[in-house]
């Protein structure tokens, strides 16, 4: 497991070695999680939404869109949330512009 997890923020300047590190591995989660939903062929991904604080409210939706799929993730650490919205920002545009380009099989 990578040093960001034992990393605690103590201010609100980060080294730009952990930022650089908790970017990369930010990525890599997303990137993963997208991979499996790429093409004619790609898995359908699950996405929970719980709809209370306890958890008991429970609301499933399923997408093979790439945007959908990253605005539903769900980051705690701010440089993670950062990145996350990054790519929620370019592929909202992207959706914009193109158009959902999932192609059915």
């Amino acid at each position: 497991m990578s040093n960001q997890q034992n990393y605690k923020i103590r201010s609100n300047i980060v080294p730009q070695e952990i930022t650089r590190e908790i970017q990369r591995s930010t990525l890599q989660i997303i990137a993963n999680s997208l991979t499996q939903s790429f093409g004619p062929t790609g898995s359908i991904s699950a996405i929970v939404k719980y709809t209370d604080s306890n958890e008991y409210g429970i609301r499933v939706t399923y997408s093979k869109d790439g945007h959908t799929i990253i605005k539903n993730m769900q980051f705690v650490n701010p440089i993670e949330r950062s990145v996350q919205d990054l790519l929620t920002d370019l592929t909202h545009f992207i959706v914009k512009e193109v158009g959902e380009i999932t192609i059915a099989a």
